[in-house]
């Protein structure tokens, strides 16, 4: 499995008003809003070749809103892109990396992903992502 780079930093925030308002004026600009099934809101922040996610639960229930209810607003996971996410998991599986879900599965801007276990990975929730989308990949 290779790395082809960062793909985006996910932060969590129960408003994200004044989070998009300190990445815009630190310079990077507000990009497109998408919302992620019934369960969240994420804003996108270009930054070069990655992007910033600022995502928001539209309610108390759900894996994000527990997170947020326990760590309070805060960076939530670092994606990484690869070319073949299903072939990423395949392998990591065959190096006996656990995951947090079964298989791949759609994710936001027309992504696909899947998270790694945080045990495996120094307690560092990490995402990998399949985006053909944006890069022309």
């Amino acid at each position: 499995m290779k790395i082809l780079g960062l793909h985006h930093v996910g932060v969590l925030a129960g408003d994200p008003a004044p989070v998009s308002a300190a990445l815009e004026t630190i310079g990077l600009p507000r990009g497109w809003l998408e919302e992620y099934g019934d369960e969240l809101d994420i804003g996108f922040h270009p930054c070069g070749n990655a992007l910033v996610e600022v995502i928001t639960p539209k309610g108390a229930e759900g894996w994000n809103a527990e997170w947020l209810a326990r760590t309070g607003p805060s960076i939530q996971h670092v994606a990484f892109e690869v070319a073949d996410v299903v072939a990423a998991v395949e392998e990591l599986r065959e190096r006996g990396v656990p995951l947090l879900e079964p298989a791949p599965r759609p994710g936001a801007g027309g992504t696909t992903i899947v998270f790694l276990d945080p045990v495996a990975c120094g307690s560092v929730l990490i995402e990998l992502v399949q985006d053909g989308s944006r890069r022309g990949a």
